[in-house]
Formats: C-alpha cells, structure tokens, sequence
C-alpha cells in the first residue's frame, strides 16, 4: 500500500473568527495523519484570538499563521497554497473532519492519479452534530457524480457544468498550480466551480477516488441567507456563461449544452426562492427571476 510523505500532502485550514468545530477538525486531521505531514491553521485577520486560541492548543502539531490583511476566502485559499512545501494542498474546511484511514486514501489516489491537477476521495457528509446526512444537495451530488477514475477535457467540463459533484475541502489541488491558475478573487462562493473549470480548459485532469476520507459537514451556521443564496447563483450563472463561450471555441458541444441549461445552479435557485426560511417576496421574486434568466450571450472571459 502507498504511504504519504510530508512532500506529497500538505494540509491547510483556512479559518476566520470563532468556530464550535475548529478544535474537532484539528483533532480529526492530526489522529488520521502520519506525524510528518504538516498541518498549518491559516488565520485570514480575524477581529479576535479565537483561531489562534485554538490553534495554540495544538500547538507541537498544528502550526499558526496569520494573514498580513483580510483576504476573502479565495484570497485566502491562494495564500495557503503559497505556503504549502508539498507537491500537494489540501484546504480542510475550518467544520470538516478527516476519517480514520484518510492518509491512505489519498496516498492511494495520489499515486493512481499521479501528477493530476486534483484528487478527491470518496466523501460522506455530516450534520451539526457530526451524524449521517442526507441534505438533497448532497443526493444530488451522488446522482451527477461519474465513477471514480481519471476526467479531463470535455467529460470534466461537462460533468461540472451539469452540476458541480465535488466538495471543494475534500479535493487534494496540485500546489503548483497556483501560480498559473488561482482562485479567482472575486468569486466569492463559487470559486472551486470556476478553477475546476479552467483546469479542465487547461487541459487538466481531476482524479477520483473511491475510498471515503472526508467528512463534509452541513450545519445551520452554514445555511445561507436568500440573499447570499442569490449572490451565489449569479456567480454560478456567470461561470456558465464564460464555459459556454469557451466550450464553443473547442467544440465541446455537450459542455456548451451543459452550460447553457445551468440545469444544477437553477434548480438550486428555484428551490432557494420557494422555500427559503424569513425571505421577502421581493427576495423570493429577485431569486426566481434570476434562475430563469438566459444565460448571458456575449460572455468572453471569466467572471469577475
């Protein structure tokens, strides 16, 4: 069986603020990893010490470093890749868990899919309180997910734009990558979607493996707003369109088909506008208008 070397996987947790989780997916990361794998928790200029506070109580495992300003999440994901010494990167969520066994999942996709832009293992997913969930976002990720293996070119494009199967903590991104193709800054939800895409653009492969070593949690203090629901979906459909324009260009003409219909992001923003707790009916009306809406026909570049 393959092992993992401190030079394959460097593990990141991006935090910002206080979280009742932080301190269970450090103790999930730390006992699932060999002791030579680096964990750093990656402060993106909290108002408080409520991350460092937690790191330093992981302190001869779990290292800290502060962002110099306030970069965003995406801006935040980038830094943590610069920091990263391994050929490798995994981005934990700051609520996530690593499963017993993890170490050899990815050790095991990392050398089946050798020198892929990204790797992601099989993954369940959690409630609040860490038991089995079964969220219908997840169901649905199950149903579009293809079989594991290596995707690239146009079936990668077209699965993505079908509707987006990956969990974004759980993928193993190539470091180096980075310099090339970032995450995009001025996304601010969907920017696994857009970077994935470009990956496959680029002529990138994602490898996916079949073992589970995440546990992706969905919690109320996730759930989004109407409002942020809707900022997603915008940069969703923004995305689809910049990947329809670039499918066109290759003759990709399932991709370009894919993104056009946004069929994944739409539903969402249907069912966000009809069922979304406290909304407004002109939040739900904004919403709605906004999953029906073409997308745009002159796209030429990634959003921003």
């Amino acid at each position: 069986m393959a092992s993992l070397s401190s030079d394959e996987l460097e593990i990141v947790v991006a935090a910002y603020g206080p979280s009742p989780y932080l301190s269970l997916t450090l103790d999930s990361t730390a006992a699932a990893m060999p002791a030579d794998i680096r964990i750093t928790v990656l402060d993106d200029a909290s108002p408080d010490d409520a991350v460092e506070r937690i790191a330093a109580a992981h302190a001869g495992r779990v290292a800290y470093r502060r962002n110099d300003q306030n970069l965003g999440t995406s801006g935040s994901f980038n830094a943590a890749m610069r920091i990263s010494r391994a050929r490798y990167t995994l981005l934990v969520g700051p609520d996530d868990l690593l499963l017993p066994g993890a170490a050899d999942a990815y050790a095991a996709a990392l050398t089946r899919y050798r020198g892929v832009a990204a790797v992601q293992p099989a993954v369940v997913t959690i409630d609040g309180d860490g038991r089995p969930s079964a969220a219908l976002a997840d169901r649905i990720k199950r149903l579009l997910q293809p079989k594991p293996g290596i995707l690239l070119d146009e079936q990668l494009a077209t699965g993505l734009l079908l509707g987006n199967w990956t969990y974004n903590p759980a993928i193993a991104w190539r470091t180096d990558l980075v310099g090339t193709i970032p995450f995009d800054e001025e996304l601010h939800t969907a920017m696994d979607l857009d970077r994935l895409l470009r990956l496959a653009f680029a002529g990138e492969a994602f490898g996916l493996g079949d073992e589970a070593a995440f546990a992706y949690r969905r919690h109320s203090g996730a759930v989004s707003s109407v409002n942020k629901g809707r900022k997603r979906l915008a940069e969703e459909l923004g995305i689809h369109a910049w990947a329809r324009t670039e499918a066109r260009a290759r003759g990709w003409r399932k991709a370009a088909v894919a993104a056009q219909g946004a069929a994944s992001a739409r539903l969402h923003g249907l069912q966000l506008a009809a069922t979304a707790s406290g909304a407004s009916r002109a939040e739900r009306l904004a919403t709605l208008g906004l999953a029906v809406r073409p997308v745009a026909a002159d796209a030429s570049v990634t959003p921003s």
